[in-house]
């Protein structure tokens, strides 16, 4: 009897002892966890990064930088979004993140867009925050064909950096449906960027250029000595022209073809 007595006291007392510990580990949590309580996000929309970290310093909220825009109507470093959203009830140490506004454009990396098709080109560049200024037709063997792409007048690069929101000119293809016909200009004895303006300006494309010799750096100094196509010839508006370069002035004139066969 004695036996079973002290062995229910300590049962009981063991019993008391996992109860009271309990009771204090959950009393731990709740004041470590601050359960129950939470803090209302403040509006921090408008503000900059060091204007936040003070209105937060006493809340034990915490806010980081995520993300930067460019908006011009915005003074620059001014926070213009945050998650999560004023008024939305959080707990200490819970952590804010802000979007600024950059002080520069963000710029981006555009890949080559030639001889893509231009509805293609038009929606990756929208994409991209980029603006389609303006779309120029040029007589092309390729009709909607993206022949060049030009920013501040100038062709644009592969992987060339420029600031979000440029605005870029589209050369794009454009072949005659109407099958109007064009004269081939004369291009024996004519420098290689006078012969693809002489090109251009009649409504042709500028083929292949090949040169008899590898040029290094002195094209200016090449002549065409020979054309794809008979001068004074008529061909389809927005056919290519190939032509044949050399500096050996052996080969100037060279007999033009008799029919309008391509020779390469």
């Amino acid at each position: 009897m004695e036996k079973i007595k002290f062995l229910a006291k300590h049962i009981l007392i063991a019993f008391l002892a996992v109860v009271v510990l309990l009771f204090v580990i959950l009393h731990v949590i709740k004041f470590a966890t601050h359960h129950g309580e939470s803090i209302a996000v403040p509006q921090l929309v408008g503000l900059n990064p060091a204007e936040a970290e003070q209105m937060l310093a006493e809340t034990g909220i915490v806010c980081e930088v995520v993300d930067s825009v460019h908006e011009k109507n915005i003074a620059p470093g001014q926070i213009v979004e945050q998650t999560p959203v004023a008024g939305t009830s959080v707990k200490s140490g819970r952590v804010i993140y802000i979007t600024i506004n950059a002080k520069k454009k963000k710029t981006i990396m555009v890949k080559d867009m030639r001889n893509r098709p231009l509805r293609e080109v038009e929606s990756l560049l929208v994409a991209e925050d980029l603006i389609i200024e303006e779309v120029v037709r040029v007589p092309s063997e390729y009709n909607d064909l993206v022949l060049d792409v030009k920013y501040q007048g100038r062709p644009l690069e592969p992987n060339a950096q420029i600031p979000q929101g440029s605005r870029l000119v589209l050369e794009v293809g454009s072949s005659s449906e109407s099958g109007e016909e064009v004269v081939v200009p004369q291009l024996i004895g004519l420098t290689p960027a006078m012969a693809e303006q002489r090109i251009l300006e009649n409504q042709l494309v500028v083929g292949r250029i090949d040169f008899d010799e590898i040029p290094n750096g002195n094209e200016n100094a090449y002549f065409v000595y020979q054309q794809s196509k008979r001068a004074g010839s008529m061909t389809g508006a927005g056919s290519r022209i190939d032509i044949k370069l050399s500096k050996n002035p052996r080969k100037q004139p060279v007999n033009e073809p008799s029919n309008d066969e391509e020779f390469f």
